[in-house]
């Protein structure tokens, strides 16, 4: 499922190009490339065997107090999770970055266009992963007075993958919050697997095992 649209003039050669299966030599490339200090990292790079959970294309550190929320879709399928770390919660997509790469950038362009026409206010400033958007979206509350939504938006791109984050909550203006937040982010590692995706395609997410009962949405009867 595909939520942004590229440019047409690059449409179809990324198009071509992402529906291939991952080449050798982009594996070895990732492989061989000097590890960051910090995340997110590709697969290639940390071993999760132990102390994540894997959440599909998202390996998420296992951290006491860390709380998942899976986003589903009428379907079922989850295409965003929200992960809350006190009184910030952040929600996360996997995007599919076509080998030419460029996701980060047309997801953040895609998203301020699509804010604006809803009215929000978005600011375009650099952050510690590069650029991001400060949006204050209108919201109506529940005795349905209009309140101003904060939030930080912003893209990370990897080796064929690009992750959108979205922040609200304390984190925002809060030193203290942000500081587990952004420890969480720099130990994230995505995995984009092998199988061919349109560009800009939404990787959906799994749940483990342990979580699939409790947290699957139950049938109207």
């Amino acid at each position: 499922m595909a939520l942004f649209k590229r440019k047409k003039k690059t449409e179809d050669v990324a198009q071509a190009r992402d529906e291939e299966p991952l080449a050798d030599d982009a594996s070895a490339e990732a492989g061989g490339a000097q590890d960051p200090e910090h995340g997110p990292f590709d697969i290639s790079q940390r071993d999760v065997s132990k102390g994540y959970i894997d959440l599909g294309p998202l390996k998420l550190p296992a951290i006491a107090g860390i709380q998942i929320q899976p986003v589903f879709s009428p379907d079922k399928t989850i295409l965003r999770m929200n992960v809350v770390i006190g009184n910030s919660v952040m929600q996360m997509m996997v995007i599919a970055n076509p080998k030419s790469g460029g996701a980060a950038q047309e997801v953040l362009r895609a998203t301020k266009e699509a804010l604006e026409q809803q009215g929000a206010k978005v600011e375009v400033r650099e952050g510690p992963w590069g650029e991001e958007l400060v949006a204050h979206t209108v919201v109506k509350t529940q005795d349905g007075r209009d309140a101003i939504a904060p939030s930080r938006i912003f893209t990370i791109e990897g080796n064929r993958w690009a992750l959108r984050i979205d922040l609200a909550g304390a984190a925002l203006s809060d030193e203290k919050a942000w500081e587990p937040v952004a420890a969480v982010i720099s130990g994230l590692v995505i995995e984009r697997g092998d199988a061919p995706r349109a560009p800009l395609s939404v990787i959906p997410f799994t749940l483990p095992s342990e979580l699939t009962a409790a947290s699957e949405p139950q049938d109207d009867k």
